[in-house]
């Protein structure tokens, strides 16, 4: 009986892990059906962030810039933080002495690659009772929700940032409107277009730039370059003055001189007198001559002036990269280098000798943070934000393009005088095989 119970037993318990078997067993495709294939996780959502977003990002920066907690910011493990060029850790530099946003503010979209940019004034401490205005450049990179790339160019000192909050409607107007489809440059022109702009000042031919005939620069807060008929977003600044003192100033210090001189040879009040009324009388010597007016470079327009080579102390570029594009509005933001190798003398303009100036006497890089607006297809607005001149050759701390140079010898035809030190070619000879 025992025998019997346990051959059931085992036919029972062989059954079941054959049910078992059979319900883990997928089941064979019916005739003429394709075989079922395994089931793929689902796809990663992609993150998408239209212009809304892009500026509710750059809103939260700028806040927690403000308030001083860059512990808030959602980073990418490899995030990269300049400030004029140099790659820091954030928190440090501008975050340490940064006290409020200012009044002025300009942004800048581009859906397709993640990024927004803004121009805007602030205050920073100054370790006085007044705090110090600038000028800030942000550029933001935001990709699966984090932030990879954050560019910061600061123009520390400059006061024109607050004026820029009063800048007129229809400068806001131009890099706010949506150009019509027709006549809109796609988006790799739009980025050609704009490194035509620094290729047109490397090489001094404002052709290259393709301007509009009513373009207008805006450089730190202040017009650089307008049309001659152009109708200026900001006041124009003050041109330079210069000339001989007036005559009575002269006038006045020969008596002085001359009162001075017989007191001191001990003569009397009287004979003091004398010396003055005789020297009062005197004719005084003819001024100096006028040197010629200086041309009114910045109501040239954009073009013309670079033809005229008021930008000759810049001869190259480097690390230029176009970051952002908006098709439908035509424009773009990027930053790069101009580079002066430091030995314009002079340059000719209709007969007329022009020192090079200060912007032209040392080698250094002017780093620059750039925003294009184009109409028709042609340059219509520039903006830029860049600080005080850097070491010649340091770059922007982000890859872009090589060193684009004109030959360092090159006079523009005659018309710049350049410093060429005459080269001694002699052969190298090994201090260790004398």
């Amino acid at each position: 009986m025992r025998k019997i119970l346990g051959l059931c037993a085992a036919v029972a318990i062989s059954a079941l892990a054959g049910a078992v078997l059979a319900a883990d067993k997928p089941a064979a495709p019916a005739a003429g059906a394709a075989p079922a294939t395994a089931a793929k996780p689902a796809a990663k959502k992609a993150y998408k962030c239209d212009e809304a977003c892009l500026k509710g990002w750059m809103d939260n920066y700028l806040q927690a810039l403000q308030d001083n907690d860059p512990g808030r910011l959602p980073l990418a493990k490899n995030y990269k933080f300049t400030e004029n060029g140099a790659t820091i850790p954030i928190g440090q530099a501008l975050w340490v002495k940064f006290i409020a946003l200012g009044k002025y503010r300009q942004d800048f979209f581009d859906e397709e690659t993640g990024g927004v940019a803004s121009y805007l004034s602030y205050t920073e401490n100054n370790l006085t009772d007044t705090p110090q205005p600038g000028l800030l450049s942000v550029r933001l990179k935001i990709k699966d929700g984090k932030l990879t790339e954050i560019e910061t160019i600061v123009s520390r000192g400059n006061r024109n940032g607050e004026a820029l909050a009063n800048i007129d409607p229809s400068w806001t107007e131009a890099w706010s409107r949506e150009e019509p489809v027709g006549k809109r440059l796609n988006r790799k022109e739009l980025i050609n277009a704009s490194m035509n702009y620094m290729r047109s000042i490397a090489l001094h031919d404002g052709k290259i730039g393709n301007f509009h005939e009513d373009c207008q620069r805006v450089e730190n807060g202040g017009i650089t370059a307008i049309a001659p008929n152009g109708k200026p977003v900001v006041p124009l600044g003050r041109g330079p003055g210069g000339g001989a003192p007036p005559a009575a100033n002269r006038g006045g210090a020969a008596v002085a001189a001359a009162a001075a001189a017989a007191a001191q040879r001990g003569g009397d009040a009287a004979a003091v007198a004398a010396a003055a009324a005789t020297a009062a009388s005197a004719p005084l010597p003819p001024p100096p001559p006028a040197a010629p007016p200086r041309p009114d470079f910045t109501r040239m327009g954009c073009g013309p002036q670079i033809d005229a080579l008021f930008v000759s102390f810049i001869q190259g570029f480097e690390d230029a990269h176009i970051d952002l594009v908006d098709v439908k509005r035509q424009v773009t933001f990027g930053s790069f280098d101009f580079m002066r190798r430091g030995h314009i003398i002079s340059y000719t303009y209709n007969g007329q000798k022009i020192p090079g100036g200060t912007n032209a006497n040392a080698p250094g890089e002017g780093l620059n943070s750039e925003a294009w607006k184009f109409v028709d297809g042609k340059i219509y607005r520039v903006a830029a934000v860049f600080p005080a001149v850097q070491t010649y050759g340091r770059g922007n701390g982000w890859p872009g393009t090589k060193p684009f140079l004109r030959p360092v010898d090159d006079t523009a035809g005659g018309r710049m005088e350049l410093y060429l030190r005459p080269v001694a070619k002699k052969k190298w000879v090994d201090p260790a095989k004398k």
